[in-house]
Parts: structure tokens; sequence; C-alpha cells
């Protein structure tokens, strides 16, 4: 696909490319002369200390770790390290809603003066809390196999 492609120093890499009707009309029609517009006049505005070209790409089908696309030859990958961060992210947002029910649920058994249930929901939170430093996201080698990773203490993804 003929798009822009910026690229900061950072080694970063960031997409413009979807035309809308109203910049295709713009100018006639002409999606060359449109990026070429985008290329000179607005990236410099919007992107400093981006480096970018106009050029046909092949990206990766899979969207979910855009923020780890890097340049490789001829065509945008995913940065593995970056999308494991990117990940693990995801993972503690989730870790971190399930910690908030966690300590509904050990304020309801303190209540109730179930000491069982407040040892049991203690050694939950511990072990949820420990999950970004046990979990292990670094055998994912594609973002396929990164994605299919999640920890079972945690709920399934929708």
């Amino acid at each position: 696909m003929k798009c822009i492609t910026l690229e900061y120093p950072d080694g970063s890499v960031e997409t413009r490319g979807g035309l809308g009707p109203r910049m295709l009309a713009r100018f006639g029609g002409d999606a060359d002369a449109a990026l070429q517009y985008i290329l000179t006049e607005l990236v410099p505005i919007q992107n400093p200390g981006a480096t970018a070209r106009i050029e046909d790409v092949a990206f990766p089908v899979d969207r979910r770790f855009r923020n780890a696309w890097t340049r490789g030859a001829g065509n945008i990958e995913v940065d593995m390290p970056k999308a494991r961060t990117i990940h693990m992210d995801r993972i503690r947002v989730e870790r971190d809603k399930a910690l908030a029910q966690n300590d509904t649920d050990f304020a309801i058994a303190q209540k109730g003066r179930n000491v069982a249930d407040e040892n049991r929901i203690i050694a939950e939170a511990q072990v949820l809390k420990d999950i970004p430093q046990t979990f292990d996201l670094s055998g994912a080698t594609t973002p396929e196999a990164l994605d299919a990773l999640w920890p079972a203490e945690l709920p399934a993804r929708s």
C-alpha cells in the first residue's frame, strides 16, 4: 500500500495513508499529489523530528502491536522487545482490576471475620502482585505467540 511512513529518532515507525474523500477531492482524485502535500506541508508541522517518505510498504496484518512497529527490509516489522512491554502493560491493567476486586473481597471477609478467607485472599493478592516479575514473555518470538500468552490467574480476555 502506498503511504507515508514516519520514522522517529527512537526507531519507532508510524504510518499515514488513509486518504479520505475530502483530501482526494482537494487534489482531483490524485492520491500521489495528496500524499506529497501531506509529506511536505503537514508532516513537518505535526511530527517534528521524524523522517518521512512516501513508499509502498507491507504492513503486519495484526495491528495489536502497532506501537512496536519498526522499519525492516522493505516492510514494517514488529519489534518484539517493545511488543513484550506493550503486552505486559496490558496484563498489568487487567491485574490491577483483579487486585481491586481482591480488595473488595478482603473487606467483605474482614467484616465477616472470616480469617480463612482473609488468608486466602492475601495469598491470591500476592500472586497477582508478582505477575510482572514471574510471568515470562521472553519465549514469544512472534506477535501471535505473544498475544496467546496470558496469566491463568487473570480472567480470560474478551
